[in-house]
């Protein structure tokens, strides 16, 4: 999702300043680019960082971002993002256009089967753009029943157990196609 950012530019050059690592003006001899390294590997928002020193005294730092697919915000719990590897980010001071996701939901649920499911509805346009929100509730077996919202209109769709969805999608579609 290219419109989803954890972290710019901006937010990098403060947490270097913060840190005391902020390369620009110092020696090069003096840049720890390992301890720059470290301080955005403990960030969960961030899949991988390299930071180096070229032969012609430039120093390169490279970092890439996980990618949030969902927002889950389960009952009577603090929300947090999944990307599209299943990895859980807990950083909530960020706003994106994606599926959110409510209700009876635990972690391991939401990092395996929901995850593919919304990695399922972001790779689709059509889903991507008319699905707001998945619900979800156990049924009287302690089993997931997923709800989904669409963006338009004032009906919510009983999607059942998430087994077979991609079928289940299929099926919905030529039904909004009619």
């Amino acid at each position: 999702n290219p419109h989803a950012r954890f972290i710019d530019e901006k937010e990098v050059e403060t947490m270097l300043r913060k840190a005391g690592l902020y390369p620009k003006g110092e020696l090069m001899s003096t840049v720890d680019t390992k301890k720059i390294e470290e301080l955005f590997r403990v960030n969960d928002f961030i899949e991988r960082v390299e930071c180096y020193k070229t032969s012609d005294d430039k120093l390169c730092l490279t970092i890439e971002q996980r990618t949030p697919i969902m927002y889950v915000l389960p009952d009577n719990k603090h929300g947090y993002f999944v990307d599209a590897k299943g990895n859980v980010i807990s950083k909530t001071n960020y706003a994106a256009n994606l599926i959110v996701v409510t209700g009876n939901v635990d972690q391991k649920f939401a990092r395996t089967e929901l995850k593919d499911l919304a990695v399922f509805i972001q790779q689709d346009e059509f889903w991507n753009s008319q699905l707001e929100q998945v619900y979800v509730e156990k049924d009287k077996h302690g089993v997931p029943v997923l709800e989904v919202v669409p963006r338009v209109g004032n009906h919510i769709v009983n999607l059942g157990h998430i087994d077979e969805y991609e079928k289940k999608f299929e099926h919905l579609k030529e039904l909004y196609k009619k």
